[in-house]
């Protein structure tokens, strides 16, 4: 969440906290006091709303380079493996796509990773006298194990990104609403009070205020200019 999105929230708080305490002063104005209670939740939404953008993608970008890893660990010697056979028995095809650094195969987009770890995979159980190699039947079924899991590992993150951006925009929607009920509505009915109950209205307002709530930082005393002498 932006620090200015932060600020409006904490304001939205402020003025719910202020709206709850006071609900007795205004108790007789029933469109207001409905308005106060459909403000505190939009309020809860927003708080959800926030929490769910914020652990929308909580640990999937991480779950996706832990199983690249697993996957190269594997990938890495086969087709080294592979690349050696393949010269060896003159199978440029299999040379061809066997022939890659680990550096080149991590620049890979995600997708094209899968397609060449698949197109060696491939190439291993087509191959015959591999075990001399040391690529084993139980090596290549690791292997196949290991792309399945990388290529789950790009669903969830891709499913997860998604999930944010629609639960962003959804916030979006209840910040719109939050601040139309505020403007439109409340702050006109507290302009009744006025005259009535002046402290509340002064509470109201005062909460009504977007601060910015972010850290404060202690000047640097270096930084500040010498002072200057007074002249004779």
């Amino acid at each position: 969440m932006s620090k200015y999105l932060e600020n409006k929230l904490t304001m939205f708080e402020a003025v719910d906290s202020v709206l709850k305490e006071n609900s007795a002063k205004y108790a007789t104005l029933a469109a207001l006091a409905e308005a106060a209670t459909s403000f505190d939740g939009l309020v809860v939404q927003i708080r959800s709303k926030s929490t769910e953008v914020i652990t929308a993608t909580a640990g999937k970008s991480q779950g996706k380079w832990d199983a690249e890893d697993l996957l190269l660990d594997t990938l890495v010697p086969v087709a080294a493996a592979l690349s050696a056979y393949a010269t060896k028995t003159g199978d440029t095809a299999m040379k061809d796509t066997c022939t890659i650094s680990e550096t080149k195969l991590r620049r890979m987009r995600d997708t094209d990773l899968v397609a060449r770890a698949t197109a060696i995979h491939q190439h291993g159980t087509a191959g015959e006298g591999l075990a001399a190699y040391g690529v084993t039947t139980e090596m290549l079924a690791a292997l196949k194990q290991r792309i399945d899991a990388f290529n789950r590992s790009i669903g969830e993150r891709e499913s997860s990104v998604a999930q944010r951006m629609g639960a962003r925009l959804s916030l979006s929607n209840l910040y719109d609403k939050a601040d139309s009920m505020l403007t439109d509505e409340i702050d006109n009915m507290i302009e009744m009070l006025k005259g009535t109950e002046t402290q509340f209205y002064n509470e109201y307002f005062a909460a009504r205020v977007t601060k910015d709530v972010g850290l404060r930082h202690k000047p640097d005393e270096s930084q500040q200019p010498a002072p200057t002498q007074p002249t004779k």
